[in-house]
């Protein structure tokens, strides 16, 4: 890559680096054995970090059923890096099987490591006698974009057999899958107009992502990549929405952030039968998950904190925020 051009925008104030080396404690002595910038250095690290998640979800599947859950868990809390991981997965694989279990898109795939984390939610599942998630994987069209053209490549290599489509370009993307999914700041790297939010999450029968507005008109925030972050404001994304014509759902654990003047939303969008489906869903699984696990002291982190959750619609829980001003009726079309 260019020196020219920094990870993802030309921001000359910061940059990404990754540095190898060894320090001699003997002799405080610190050698720097290779270095590298801007979208290498992110390739390189980012690779080692989600391939280590990958792997330990497939070593864990191979030991359920022979290893006791209080070490199975224990791994998932050494080498699994997103402590929400355990949640996000139950999420993913209940869309899947709420909407025909046909075809997945993530936006911002990260070489697919969900794949092998749904094959361990599948199969913990199975062992608990938890039922509704009994869907065959190796059938789904798996779809991706990624930043990273050495992770939809390897995306690929790392699944042999299975339909994998991974490219940097959301705009070869299929006009209908069953499952939209992102999570994290991805779509602020991506989204700087509404209509591209809800062409990138839209089209599916049931889209999970999480998303901040501001309900301060139009931000940016730079993150340590470089990167310049978007933050649409809070009308237009509403104004957007309702041109849609589609439900969005919010869960009521969303955060108020008044110091930055956000909204962050745990959103839920798409067709409206498809999504209650998942809703029960998931609120049956994530029950009897932490009923059959409530007693391993390791699983806190896989189950996570939340309790079953509540959604409503996204005009109505802004509407409900302290001082919030008008926003217009419900959240359906």
């Amino acid at each position: 890559m260019s020196s020219e051009i920094f990870y993802g925008n030309k921001n000359t104030r910061m940059i990404t680096f990754l540095e190898f080396g060894e320090i001699d404690l003997a002799k405080g002595k610190k050698t720097i054995w290779d270095f590298r910038l801007h979208q290498k250095a992110y390739d390189w690290f980012m690779l080692g970090r989600y391939s280590n998640d990958l792997l330990a979800y497939r070593a864990m599947s191979r030991d359920l059923g022979g290893t006791p859950l209080e070490e199975i868990f224990a791994s998932f809390d050494r080498e699994v890096h997103h402590a929400m991981d355990g949640v996000t997965t139950v999420t993913q694989l209940c869309a899947l099987a709420a909407t025909g279990a046909r075809s997945f898109l993530e936006f911002g795939q990260t070489i697919f490591g969900c794949i092998d984390a749904m094959a361990f939610v599948q199969k913990l599942c199975a062992n608990l006698g938890i039922h509704g998630l009994e869907l065959p994987l190796d059938q789904v069209r798996w779809y991706g974009v990624d930043i990273s053209g050495m992770f939809n490549e390897l995306a690929g290599v790392m699944h042999p057999g299975l339909h994998v489509d991974a490219r940097t370009d959301h705009g070869w993307l299929p006009a209908q899958v069953d499952v939209r999914f992102a999570k994290g700041i991805t779509l602020h790297y991506a989204v700087r107009e509404p209509a591209e939010l809800f062409d990138i999450m839209g089209g599916s029968k049931c889209s999970l992502f999480d998303y901040s507005i501001s309900l301060r008109g139009r931000q940016e925030a730079t993150v340590g990549s470089g990167k310049t972050l978007a933050y649409l404001g809070a009308e237009e994304f509403l104004a957007e929405r309702r041109r849609r014509g589609v439900p969005l759902l919010v869960k009521k654990s969303s955060r108020h952030q008044p110091d930055t003047g956000r909204v962050w939303l745990d959103c839920l969008y798409g067709d409206a039968e498809a999504c209650a489906r998942y809703a029960r869903l998931e609120a049956e699984v994530g029950a009897a998950l932490r009923e059959k696990l409530g007693g391993v002291g390791s699983a806190a982190r896989f189950l996570g904190t939340a309790a079953r959750a509540e959604w409503v619609p996204v005009e109505d829980y802004l509407a409900a925020l302290p001082g919030a001003a008008p926003v217009g009726g419900g959240g359906g079309a």
